[in-house]
């Protein structure tokens, strides 16, 4: 997501464009690319290292955050809801106006997200409040995919848009915003035409479980009267420094429409991302991409933290988006929500309780 004016207009495309048959409901679990230039089909069969389990595995545990799309809202289109990872209590987050992209805190015990007064820390009982800031230069985040957190929850990593020469990553305490470090350096930056706004730039995504790395999104634009149509997007990794950037999906396979986020798994060993109404999984090096096989149209993906499960937002011919979780290798469907009048996606797994 580059906008929120624009989500309701991308949560559209997305459902034309999904008219695959209905996926099918497996039985309740019991307990229990390189950085070539190629645009090289990936396998649709799981490499011999796929990280997760493949058959069974314990019932969905934890919570998830997630945006949930509505036609109309007195407070704005997009609002950030809870819910167990088995689909009970869902509900909505305290926070008034617009809200998208929460993700969860280390500790489970705060969220960060986009709001319609920019990134704001929120306490998950709704207790505190507070807007993220920059205490350097006057760079100013928001937009996208917002911020995300460091593993040790003591830096986030933002997103600078339409500010020309300053667009890019940007690492910053979660504390109080200061110590601003730059990360990234955009050499792709918003187009405005008649026909729409392309949006280029870097958009956070995940940090490695270790913290020595981190995955983003590049998107550019074309420059052409149809800008907006010619935005295309790739999968980068770099240090936590911000050295060493290095390419590792072919440019075109992460949908930079899709409302969602990358994300590594917890073991380290995969990237799971979305594009083209199709999930991926993806070596730090781009080695081993492939499809996971579903038969509806996927994305906005996560991870559980135990690597068991993967969530994402499946949209069946016969309804919108709703949440569903499922093994790493596609197997196992399980469906969390049930709303008929809504678009929810952007998920991000939580644990069970605060630790």
């Amino acid at each position: 997501m580059k906008r929120p004016v624009i989500v309701m207009a991308v949560v559209v495309s997305l459902l034309v464009a999904c008219t695959s048959s209905p996926t099918r409901l497996a039985e309740a679990p019991s307990a229990g690319a390189t950085s070539s230039t190629s645009s090289t089909a990936p396998s649709e069969a799981p490499s011999s290292g796929t990280t997760g389990a493949t058959s069974s595995p314990a019932p969905p545990a934890g919570r998830i955050v997630f945006d949930q799309i509505v036609p109309i809202d007195a407070d704005g289109p997009t609002v950030a809801y809870l819910v167990n990872a088995d689909g009970a209590d869902e509900h909505r987050l305290p926070v008034h106006g617009w809200a998208w992209g929460p993700v969860w805190s280390p500790d489970g015990t705060q969220l960060v997200m986009n709001t319609s007064h920019g990134p704001t820390i929120v306490d998950v009982l709704g207790s505190s409040t507070r807007l993220v800031r920059s205490a350097a230069n006057g760079v100013g985040f928001g937009g996208g995919s917002g911020c995300i957190w460091s593993p040790d929850g003591k830096r986030l990593l933002c997103q600078a848009t339409d500010q020309g020469t300053r667009d890019g990553l940007y690492s910053v305490r979660s504390s109080d915003g200061g110590g601003l470090a730059r990360l990234t350096v955009s050499p792709n930056h918003d187009i405005g035409t008649p026909s729409g706004e392309c949006s280029g730039g870097d958009e956070a995504a995940d940090y490695s479980p270790d913290g020595t790395r981190f995955v983003f999104l590049r998107t550019r634009c074309s420059t052409g009267p149809r800008s907006s149509g010619g935005e295309i997007g790739a999968l980068y990794v770099e240090s936590a420094e911000g050295t060493g950037p290095h390419r590792i999906t072919p440019w075109g396979d992460p949908d930079t429409h899709e409302i969602g986020r990358a994300s590594w798994s917890p073991d380290g060993h995969e990237i799971l991302f979305g594009g083209n109404c199709t999930l991926y999984l993806v070596h730090p090096d781009g080695s081993g991409l492939h499809t996971i096989p579903l038969d509806a149209c996927a994305f906005a993906s996560n991870w559980s933290p135990d690597e068991r499960w993967i969530v994402f937002s499946l949209n069946q011919p016969e309804g919108s988006p709703d949440l569903y979780a499922s093994s790493p290798d596609g197997t196992n469907l399980t469906q969390i929500t049930h709303t008929s009048k809504a678009k929810e996606t952007m998920p991000d797994w939580g644990p069970a309780t605060a630790q």
